[in-house]
């Protein structure tokens, strides 16, 4: 098999302390048996430290025991965490080694992005300047179906189109839509705050975020952050299409697409004067709301196909 990455893939790195929402806090962090079986030799008090932080679940499987705060054990004080310092990165296991990464295949293929539920890849993703690429990182052998080099073929279209800085992102939203034989939707910021309110609350301060959408401004900075706009858009499509054409879904969850990135405009929107950064912790929080509850993701999916049929 072969393994396709972003070309700035390598370029991302971990904020590490200056994190200001650091993954090591309010996330259940799942232990794989490699790593607990090299936990239980660890020696030193590092070893007694991530021991003693281990909880073992009635079905057997292990994680680590947040505390009050929901924090990692292993956290320390300055944002860093202990077993790095202390043992290296090698002795992660497989959810701290693989976070923000997220894996996608298609029959022979094998892709892999940066969520951006994290604040570095986040900010990468509304910053890139250049288009985005998709380059063989792991070379292996490749077979595709007609069906899967045809959807590929699409999927770059689609991707090339939302990037196109000429059209404005309303004319860019119905090309888009036409390529997969749909009329233009119009946004109802109101709608959406309603359906997204009835969701999984995975963050305190969403509710906040979901208030602005009906406080917005109809003139949302759609054009103003055009680049990010199409950045965002295709963060999604490379994240979730592959899995819309293999469940047979590809024009709802491409409409998914262009509407996670209308919340985060829409939600920018009602600040007085929004910048990339905002953008960024924007999409970051929809992201954690959104794409890490399969629940919530499956929900907005349907609401979407409901808004089609």
């Amino acid at each position: 098999m072969s393994l396709y990455a972003p070309d700035d893939y390598a370029a991302f790195r971990c904020l590490m302390g200056r994190c200001a929402h650091t993954c090591c806090a309010g996330w259940e962090i799942d232990v794989d048996e490699e790593a607990r079986a090299l936990y239980e030799e660890l020696e030193g008090p590092i070893g007694e430290r991530v021991r003693a932080g281990l909880f073992i679940q009635p079905d057997g499987t292990a994680s680590f025991r947040l505390d009050e705060r929901e924090r990692c054990p292993l956290l320390d004080e300055d944002g860093l965490c202990a077993l790095i310092r202390e043992a290296g990165e090698g002795t992660l296991c497989d959810t701290c080694r693989e976070h923000p990464r997220f894996y996608t295949l298609l029959e022979g293929r094998w892709e892999v992005g940066l969520g951006l539920c994290c604040e570095a890849a986040a900010r990468q993703c509304v910053e890139r300047a250049e288009p985005f690429r998709l380059v063989e990182a792991e070379v292996g052998e490749e077979t595709l179906s007609a069906e899967a080099n045809a959807f590929l073929t699409l999927r770059d279209g689609l991707f090339r189109l939302a990037e196109d800085p000429a059209l404005p992102w309303e004319a860019m939203k119905s090309r888009l839509l036409a390529r997969l034989a749909l009329e233009a939707q119009e946004f109802n910021a109101a709608l959406w705050r309603e359906r997204l309110s009835d969701m999984e609350l995975l963050d305190a301060a969403w509710p906040e975020a979901l208030d602005q959408l009906i406080a917005s401004r109809r003139s949302a900075p759609q054009d103003m952050f055009r680049r990010a706009a199409g950045n965002l858009t295709v963060y999604f499509l490379h994240r979730h299409l592959t899995d819309g054409f293999l469940d047979d879904r590809l024009p709802e969850t491409a409409l998914f697409c262009l509407t996670a990135t209308d919340v985060i405009l829409a939600i920018a929107a009602a600040l007085p004067t929004p910048t990339l950064d905002d953008l960024a912790d924007i999409a970051r929080r929809f992201s954690a709301e959104i794409e890490y509850s399969d629940r919530n993701l499956s929900r907005m999916l349907t609401w979407v196909g409901q808004d089609i049929s």
